[in-house]
């Protein structure tokens, strides 16, 4: 016979004597009266649960990781875009500062524009050449 603790052998025998006498009224399609408390079961052993989280973790870093990997190669595979012919550097609040060739092309700092946008920037928007690519003595700038 296993042992039960005292308050709960207290509480089998209350409801033991309410489920015989006449104050207890059992209404139809009512449960029969138990001897066992109402409590919640008990959760698992903390070591159990703070396991499975820690495999659950791990299955979800493995899972993050290969995704990574994954869009690694496929970024490597995929060449990146060519640079495009003209570009304008953005200065002070988006003005342009200053009108590129892709031979300076610098993704950061500047934005790509067409041909006839650089020659209009370039003859009457008053934006300055780079004085390293030299845009303006690209043939048909000037003319």
């Amino acid at each position: 016979m296993s042992k039960v603790p005292p308050g709960r052998r207290r509480l089998a025998r209350a409801l033991a004597a309410l489920s015989e006498s006449s104050k207890y009224v059992q209404y139809e399609n009512d449960p029969p009266p138990c001897d066992r408390t109402h409590q919640t079961p008990s959760a698992p052993p903390f070591g159990r649960t703070a396991l499975l989280s820690q495999h659950a973790l791990a299955r979800t870093d493995l899972w993050i990781q290969d995704e990574e990997r994954r869009a690694a190669e496929h970024a490597r595979r995929r060449p990146p875009p060519p640079p495009p012919d003209w570009a304008v550097q953005a200065g002070e609040r988006g003005k342009p500062k200053m009108a590129h060739t892709s031979a300076c092309w610098n993704p950061f700092f500047m934005r790509g524009i067409t041909r006839a946008q650089a020659i209009e920037s370039l003859t009457r928007g008053g934006v300055p050449p780079c004085p390293q690519c030299e845009p303006d003595k690209e043939p048909g700038v000037l003319d």
